[in-house]
């Protein structure tokens, strides 16, 4: 194993379905941009129900562990010493409850079911990945007559291997509090798959970092993660104007007392205590800290943490965050994690128009199953209203319901050859209700404006008639 993770970057590059629990057909999620480099940002849409959330915890079980080798000739005193072969496994063949695997597959008595991860190895993010790069590994599963008979790891032997750095986090994510001893979090998967979402107390987590910034000194690791994950909150929470409006107060007062508020953040309504805040910027501060201190644990020795090599999967990513916030979290954490694969679900147009240049797929219910769309229609520059009417989305309308109806109805009456008095009247109200509605583009709305006005103004003067 090689002791150079920045030598061994290790990063998804493709996702293979078949017959996993609401995926059917063979499906496949391409992690590549549309250049063919390895795609730093990758936002899976669509609809409630469609298995975003399994695709991300096929990727989060795909994530390649060293196999004992089976084959490899037991040593014997005289024997030379050869170099020892790494074979790779997907971390899911460890599983000890087969009943994990018998939920997995898709229902049915006899089903061919599999997962297939395809990684580049030694190829750094926005690059391209070559054949010679490729680490392909899988699970297969055979169940008979309603019961699993086969489960199968498929291996590949490499050179050398870091297990890649990776952490998940599920929708339920939330900040608990005083849990930092809980072992059972040291797992980075342990959000995702957990029924609590419970995500470290991040004013104790802040306190510990504080702590050993004074302890170590300025120059330390540990001071200038600190002073990193700061500049992430200023970044990404709008009220937050700089770091130094993030206040960390000693443990113990002057008086000897406890201090209750730890970490205290100053907004322009004034000085709130982190557990005051709302719960949209409490889950994304506890969010950012939870991934900064668990890149610190993975690689104390690195200088800075936050520039290593991980993968990061989150489902519903636009969680509780205002439309500004779902604009810049994308460009954020690219920027103060600039080795991170990101893999996000997303139910946002706002996230997908800042996307734009990034990775965007969507999962689709067709008659035949689902489908996932690797290549969407993506037209640069679209406004929302465009987007949620695209295939993105998959509106029909920007228009509210009501509004909606009055149209499809003020068409079929136009439909018609003849109308009664009823519909006649019924028309002009509908005439006059959507002409006051705005239309899409703003330039477009002001003509639309000074021709309805310009009408008034000629019937006032009796020009023309109603």
């Amino acid at each position: 194993m090689s002791d150079n993770k920045m030598d061994n970057l290790m990063y998804f590059t493709e996702l293979e379905v078949q017959n996993i629990k609401c995926f059917e057909k063979t499906q496949k999620l391409d992690l590549k941009n549309e250049d063919g480099t390895i795609a730093r940002w990758t936002l899976i849409l669509g609809e409630n129900g469609v298995g975003k959330t399994t695709l991300l915890k096929c990727l989060s079980w795909m994530v390649p562990v060293q196999a004992p080798d089976e084959g490899q000739p037991k040593k014997t005193k005289n024997s030379k010493p050869k170099k020892e072969k790494i074979f790779l496994k997907p971390f899911m063949d460890d599983f000890d409850n087969e009943l994990a695997y018998d939920q997995l597959v898709r229902s049915g008595k006899s089903t061919i079911s599999n997962i297939t991860a395809k990684f580049s190895s030694g190829v750094g993010l926005n690059n391209k990945s070559n054949p010679k790069s490729e680490v392909v590994i899988g699970m297969d599963f055979n169940r008979i007559d309603g019961k699993l008979e086969l489960v199968e790891a498929r291996k590949q032997q490499v050179k050398q291997f870091n297990t890649p750095t990776i952490f998940a986090y599920n929708a339920k994510r939330h900040m608990a509090f005083k849990n930092l001893e809980d072992k059972e979090l040291r797992d980075p998967l342990a959000n995702f798959f957990s029924d609590s979402g419970d995500l470290y107390d991040a004013e104790q987590v802040l306190e510990m970092l504080d702590s050993g910034a004074h302890r170590h000194g300025a120059g330390s690791i540990v001071h200038g993660l600190l002073e990193s994950l700061k500049q992430i909150l200023a970044d990404l929470l709008p009220d937050i104007i700089s770091k130094e409006h993030i206040i960390i107060n000693p443990a113990i007062n002057k008086d000897g007392t406890v201090n209750s508020n730890i970490v205290e953040v100053k907004t322009f309504d004034g000085l709130i205590k982190l557990k005051d805040l709302s719960l949209g910027y409490q889950t994304m501060f506890a969010w950012i800290v939870d991934l900064a201190v668990r890149m610190l644990w993975a690689s104390p020795e690195i200088e800075n943490p936050l520039s290593t090599p991980a993968i990061v999967l989150v489902d519903e990513v636009d969680l509780h965050l205002h439309p500004i916030w779902q604009r810049d979290v994308r460009e954020r954490l690219t920027q103060h994690f600039p080795n991170t694969q990101f893999i996000c679900t997303a139910h946002s147009p706002f996230m997908a128009q800042a996307s734009e240049d990034e990775n965007l797929c969507v999962i689709k219910r067709e008659e035949s199953g689902l489908y996932i769309e690797n290549e969407p229609i993506v037209v640069k520059g679209w406004r929302i209203g465009q987007i949620v009417t695209s295939e993105l989305f998959g509106l029909i309308t920007e228009r509210g319901p009501q509004e909606q109806k009055d149209i499809e109805r003020r068409r079929a009456l136009l439909d018609k050859s003849r109308l009664t008095e009823e519909e006649k009247q019924s028309l002009e109200v509908l005439n006059q209700k959507l002409s006051q509605l705005p239309i899409a583009d703003d330039e477009a709305q002001k003509v639309f404006n000074l021709v309805n006005n310009a009408a008034e103004l000629l019937k006032k003067k009796g020009i023309i008639n109603d």
